[in-house]
């Protein structure tokens, strides 16, 4: 299996190893998810235009997804009864 970064991959790093210069200083934020005050995830927001944020980078604690979505499940199920 090839494992050579792509060119998206290599420019995301580029950005994320540069956060202040490609995010920040153009309007950008960083989001950081606390639990417990525990980082759990991150969210990087582009700044695409006045009006327009784009998501760049998400990352987020596996358990801390699957609970999301197990809970998302449950109250569905809730729901349905």
């Amino acid at each position: 299996m090839d494992h050579t970064p792509s060119a998206i991959e290599k420019a995301g790093a580029i950005t994320l190893g540069q956060t202040q210069k490609y995010i920040l200083d153009k309007d950008g934020h960083i989001l950081i998810a606390l639990l417990d005050e525990e980082p759990v995830g991150t969210c990087a927001l582009m700044r695409i235009d006045g009006k327009t944020v784009e998501p760049a980078k998400m990352s987020m604690i596996l358990v801390i997804l699957a609970t999301q979505m197990l809970l998302n499940g449950i109250r569905e199920f809730a729901r349905s009864l």
